[in-house]
């Protein structure tokens, strides 16, 4: 499920750490960086306003004022509409987008040089950086969708060749069948559990037969 935050509500964190901690320092930056926080200044961040954020952000002012540094959370809306603006540019991933596009780009161009599982794990790869990169992405735009349907694509051909015998998607028109010419009878499909598969596995036991047997070579 996507998830929309409004564009004039923040949340700022103010801290101040000991100089000596250089540890909480390193572990402050790390978190903050996982949140996708934009840095106003040295030790002032800033993120949307949600609840997921505004806990995460309170456990880790906890934490810094119990290693000895101060740490306030700020509520901030009803800013002027150009400062609104400014906030939010703070967090534009087009760049990331683009990078990441990039690497799509790279592996669709070497698509046929790689072996099943390498490329599998490539896409596995690629999968998780989109995903975590939308994790942080408060306010989506095209970038995002272009990066998505490139991925897609990158699967299908890449699927496409390493499975060769596999349904693919065609435009056409599918004839009506009676459901009693096709009870009783033993259904079979080949190694790789496909969603199209479990799926057409449940609308035989739910539409056709309910008791159908399944061989899964």
């Amino acid at each position: 499920m996507e998830v929309f935050f409004a564009a004039d509500k923040w949340l700022v964190l103010v801290v101040s750490l000991p100089a000596s901690n250089a540890s909480m320092r390193m572990r402050l930056w790390r978190a903050m960086k996982a949140l996708g926080c934009a840095t106003l200044r040295e030790g002032v961040y800033l993120l949307p306003v949600g609840q997921s954020q505004s806990r995460t952000l309170r456990m880790h002012a906890g934490e810094i004022r119990q290693g000895g540094g101060s740490a306030y959370l700020l509520d901030i809306a009803n800013l002027q509409a150009e400062e609104n603006s400014d906030f939010q540019s703070l967090f534009d991933r087009s760049e990331e987008y683009s990078l990441l596009m990039g690497r799509i780009a790279e592996f669709r161009s070497a698509i046929g040089t790689y072996e099943a599982t390498a490329g599998r794990r490539q896409l596995k790869v690629l999968r998780r950086d989109f995903e975590a990169l939308v994790a942080l992405d408060y306010f989506p735009g095209s970038k995002k969708h272009e990066t998505s349907a490139m991925l897609v694509e990158a699967e299908s051909e890449f699927f496409a060749r390493v499975t060769p015998g596999e349904p693919r998607t065609v435009e056409g028109s599918i004839a009506l069948r009676a459901s009693a010419d096709y009870r009783g009878r033993l259904w079979a499909t080949r190694k790789h559990l496909w969603v199209d598969r479990v799926a057409s596995a449940w609308l035989i036991l739910h539409f056709i037969d309910p008791d159908a047997n399944f061989l899964w070579l």
